[in-house]
């Protein structure tokens, strides 16, 4: 994403992870569940494609326990409301 998008320097990004649930009853995989595990705010933008830096890790209380504590690759990135 970039300022094509309407990214700007400034931006607040959220980072979501996705994750697979599993049933134990029926003993299958259920559904994927999304959830925030940290913000990144942009500091260089073009026209599709932006540098962002990690602003914070959101605290293990507010997301589901995930390993590693860090932003990786095949995690979604969208703006921040």
């Amino acid at each position: 994403m970039g300022t094509a998008q309407g990214l700007r320097v400034g931006s607040v990004l959220e980072v979501q992870r996705k994750t697979p649930t599993y049933d134990l009853s029926n003993q299958k995989l259920y559904k994927d569940v999304s959830f925030p595990i940290a913000r990144l705010k942009v500091i260089h933008a073009e026209s599709n494609a932006s540098i962002a830096r990690l602003e914070k890790m959101l605290p293990a209380d507010k997301t589901p326990v995930i390993s590693p504590n860090a932003v990786m690759v095949g995690d979604f990135v969208n703006r921040a409301n």
